[in-house]
């Protein structure tokens, strides 16, 4: 995979290592110099840790607001697991872009990370982490 900084979701869609994973929150202060909490999850597949920040917009609605690659491992790594990653599909409440990894062999939902109800009024960021569907 070509490194680059603007990573989608989509990117990420396929047969990878998952090798560790962390969620954490973080102060983050805006243009206006305004200070906010937000949840970030760093997630590591292939060897690459990727970077997720959650945009808490205007406390109603919060986004997935980029997706980049970082430097530093996540705070709790493991031994190659084989998953599927791959994008939520559309249901009745609505359009998600959200990357879910599973279990190969199970099919077992082991982390999703993005953003529920993107073409909704209120739009949420959705960081879950399930590591008892991990089956070593």
């Amino acid at each position: 995979m070509n490194l680059k900084e603007d990573i989608c979701l989509k990117d990420l869609c396929g047969i990878h290592k998952f090798q560790g994973i962390e969620l954490s929150t973080r102060t983050i202060t805006d243009y206006f110099n305004h200070e906010y909490k937000c949840d970030v999850v760093k997630f590591m597949l292939d060897n690459i840790t990727y970077e997720a920040i959650e945009d808490p917009d205007d406390g109603y609605r919060s986004y997935c607001s980029e997706i980049k690659i970082s430097y530093e491992k996540p705070k709790y790594t493991f031994p190659d697991y084989k998953i599927l990653c791959k994008m939520k599909p559309r249901d009745e409440d609505g359009e998600h872009d959200v990357l879910v990894g599973v279990d190969l062999d199970t099919g077992d939902t082991i982390f999703e990370i993005g953003t529920l109800y993107v073409d909704d009024y209120y739009p949420c960021c959705h960081f879950e982490y399930h590591p008892e569907n991990m089956h070593f």
